[in-house]
């Protein structure tokens, strides 16, 4: 036996074998010795793997499928894990889920109108990456995400002014950014000022240029103003320095000056954000409080004389008198130190006047903008002034702020990203496509009916499911796509040809999405702990989480509180298909996305480009869709599960309301396609396969009411963030939580963005693996 490298050689003082000083002597250095022992042949012993944890995905939802998207990235996870997701009915997508109605042209029919935004890097990074390992065909429709998304830059929002309504139309800027890719934009309210800045220097330019300039000079100055903040185009600061004259040429030349001076100062004073730290010891200076009042005291008594004659002054002062508010309220609670959330026990109008807003600003097409597009009225409820004009809502004021920092500031590439065709088709397939070749598995029909906890009531032991419906014998999975035009697509009903029970599915048109369904359970199993799954992801929406977590609830008073004090409002849907273009609707502007119109249908957007992604008959080939949604009041009282009528009495509902606004609301948005009362639609122009005469058009359209508990929009009212539950802190061991009703700590609002942030944040604190999420912090 040779032994080398061991302290006994230089105690016992030996040298080294080889003398060559180029050799190694640690390597070399050593001695031998001889020994009267053998040693037996020994075993050669198996690594012993940890087993695969079983995981079982409570709903199909994109919080749920972000959350598996999550695990799955790893690429040793199937070693690790086992993934099942159990989903109700036949599809994925929870409210965004869409379907395709193979009995009228492969119609598009949503839950409602969905839009990405710009900002959304998390869920823009996902969805890349699903068409990237799909890697379709480059003949395939919708083969790729840009061809799956287009960018979208016009915002219409409807003004009710002395008893009109008035469009006005913001256009943003398009940037050469992706979203999703690279890192995300700064979302510190701080960037709130340097936005304010720009826009208030705008204004000081504008008018200074004005001054002693020829007649073209002023109409240029104006011009460039308008279209840089009232984004009217038209020349109006010009005609107001015509009317006003010299007054305003002393107060440009002497006051502006010495605000703007003083702005400066203020912008220049204001510590960076590695500075900001030292605000948590020193007082908000009284001159920038002093400021921010002086621009707006300056900004009234050049602007206001004239803010009844033009819409464009008044919009202005509207912008000002909101951002000068915000300002405000930012500085003095604290926002630039302790996050947004330092503001969520206000509602976002409250918020605004409590910090000097006007109340006609504080309920502004801007402001009612950002509440439609959260659907932020809990219960669908709200006042009605004027000609249908919603206000009243309830949104947290620190969530909303940190939208609209977000949206505004933040976006890449556009502030919108319009959908090419249904956000199943867009969304859903490719990430189901992705996940089912990464090797999850899914199982269609299984309805969740209870949760119950082990006898410490601290985990998750077993889990009750309805089976809705069974495979034929033949069948080893569901396959729920179908082709459209070559895209695979999800059915508006389920694919019955496939179904032992399909033939009485069909026959008594059967929703098993819906909680009123008078269908019962074919079948019942219950998932055991440490049999059929060890960990548990509970991705279904808050609004149906007490008829199935009672025992959590009593074992849990933070689960109780959550569920106490979530807000959730139901919502409704109308899509109109025309047989003419939206130009010949006599629309003025380009295809938009309109909010704040009139109650009960606010929210617009022309959705023509999906138009070649279904499958009309060529003699009956619509020209243009309109997509409407909006808040739906809750029913009084909602009526037990045994009341099976009651989803379609609400589908009525929203029909017979649907009717009566296109009576009343037509014709300010279609003057072309009204009767000759000049308001109510012309039932001509809507697409009938059926050629049905006059009102009874409407029966070959789309109608939806949101009414079921996973259907309700969740919502975040004020002084409710606080009960919102972390993604890992559900209070039992295995129980992990996704979904847009959860505390992500980044952006608690109704959106994409904040699901796949849950479910990316769930994938990570499940599985250990390191997933970086954007907008997790300033």
């Amino acid at each position: 036996m040779r032994l080398a490298s061991h302290p006994i050689v230089s105690q016992l003082g030996l040298t080294p074998i080889s003398s060559t000083p180029d050799v190694d002597t640690v390597s070399t250095k050593g001695f031998w010795v001889n020994v009267d022992f053998s040693l037996e042949t020994g075993k050669t012993l198996q690594s012993i793997k940890p087993p695969k944890q079983k995981i079982a995905i409570l709903g199909g939802g994109i919080g749920s499928l972000s959350t598996a998207y999550g695990i799955t990235q790893d690429p040793d996870w199937q070693s690790k894990y086992d993934i099942t997701i159990y989903q109700m009915g036949w599809r994925l997508g929870g409210k965004g889920a869409s379907g395709r109605n193979r009995e009228i042209a492969d119609r598009i029919e949503e839950h409602g109108l969905h839009i990405w935004f710009g900002y959304y890097d998390n869920a823009f990074a996902l969805i890349q990456n699903c068409y990237a390992e799909l890697a379709r065909s480059s003949n395939a429709p919708l083969a790729t995400w840009d061809q799956a998304f287009k960018p979208h830059n016009t915002i219409v929002v409807e003004e009710y002014v002395k008893e009109q309504w008035r469009t006005w139309a913001l256009s943003f800027k398009p940037n050469g950014e992706v979203p999703g890719q690279g890192d995300s934009k700064s979302d510190h309210p701080i960037g709130f000022f340097a936005h304010l800045r720009e826009s208030l220097t705008e204004l000081h330019q504008a008018l200074q240029q004005q001054i002693g300039k020829s007649d073209s000079a002023r109409q240029a100055a104006a011009r460039h103003f308008t279209r840089s903040v009232s984004h009217t185009g038209d020349s109006i600061l010009g005609k107001v320095l015509d009317v006003v004259g010299k007054p305003v040429e002393m107060v440009v030349e002497h006051e502006v000056e010495r605000i703007f001076t003083q702005l400066q100062s203020l912008y220049e004073s204001f510590p960076q954000r590695h500075e900001i730290a030292t605000l948590h010891t020193t007082p908000v200076p009284n001159h920038w409080l002093d400021v921010i009042a002086e621009i707006k005291a300056l900004v009234e008594q050049v602007l206001a004389p004239f803010a009844e004659i033009f819409d464009s002054i008044r919009r202005i002062l509207t912008l000002v008198d909101i951002a000068l508010a915000v300002a405000k309220g930012i500085l003095l609670d604290g926002v630039l130190i302790k996050g947004y959330t330092a503001i969520n026990q206000y509602d976002f109008t409250e918020w605004l006047i409590l910090h000097g807003a006007s109340v006609d600003a504080a309920n502004s097409a801007l402001v009612r903008a950002f509440y439609d597009l959260y659907l932020g009225f809990p219960n669908g409820e709200n006042k009605i002034v004027g000609d249908g004009v919603a206000i009243g809502g309830n949104v947290s004021a620190g969530e909303l702020l940190h939208s609209y920092i977000l949206v505004t500031l933040c976006y890449k590439g556009a502030v919108m990203w319009k959908m090419q065709a249904g956000m199943g088709d867009v969304v859903m397939t490719p990430i189901y496509q992705v996940l089912k070749q990464r090797g999850v598995k899914f199982e269609f029909f299984n309805k969740v009916s209870n949760l119950h906890l082990s006898a410490d009531q601290q985990q998750i032991a077993s889990i009750d499911i309805d089976v809705q419906a069974t495979l034929k014998p033949n069948i080893a999975s569901y396959n729920p796509l179908y082709d459209v035009k070559g895209l695979p697509c999800w059915p508006s009903t389920p694919l019955y040809e496939q179904l032992e029970q399909g033939q009485a599915l069909k026959a008594q048109d059967i929703n098993l999405e819906s909680a009123w369904s008078p269908w019962p359970a074919v079948a019942k199993k219950t998932l055991q702990l440490g049999q059929d799954f060890d960990l548990v992801v509970l991705g279904i929406s808050v609004a149906a989480l007490p008829f199935i977590t009672e025992e959590l609830s009593q074992a849990n008073p933070a689960w109780q509180a959550m569920l106490n004090n979530a807000a959730t409002t139901q919502t409704q849907a109308m899509q109109l298909w025309l047989n003419i273009n939206l130009e010949e609707t006599g629309w003025p502007l380009a295809s938009p996305i309109l909010d704040a119109y009139g109650e009960p249908f606010n929210t617009w957007a022309a959705m023509d480009q999906t138009l070649d992604k279904e499958n009309w008959p060529l003699n009956q080939q619509p020209f243009g869709i309109a997509y409407f949604c909006n808040n739906m009041k809750d029913a009084e009282p909602i009526p037990p599960f045994s009341d099976h009528n009651f989803p379609a009495q609400q589908e009525e509902r929203v029909k017979q309301s649907a009717k009566a606004w296109l009576k009343h609301y037509t014709g300010h948005l279609w003057p072309y396609a009204t009767q000759a009362d000049g308001q109510s639609l012309d039932w001509s122009k809507l697409v009938d396969l059926e050629n049905r005469q006059g009102e009874a058009r409407l029966d070959g359209q789309y109608f939806r009411a949101n009414v079921d508990p996973t259907e309700r929009y969740v919502c975040n009212a004020a002084n409710t963030n606080q009960y919102r539950l972390k993604v890992d802190q559900s209070g039992f061991a295995n129980l992990y939580l996704a979904g847009d009703w959860v505390n992500n700590a980044a952006l608690n609002l109704g959106c994409v963005e904040s699901t796949v942030i849950s479910g990316l944040q769930a994938a990570r604190a499940l599985s250990g693996y390191p997933i970086t999420i954007q907008h997790e912090t300033f």
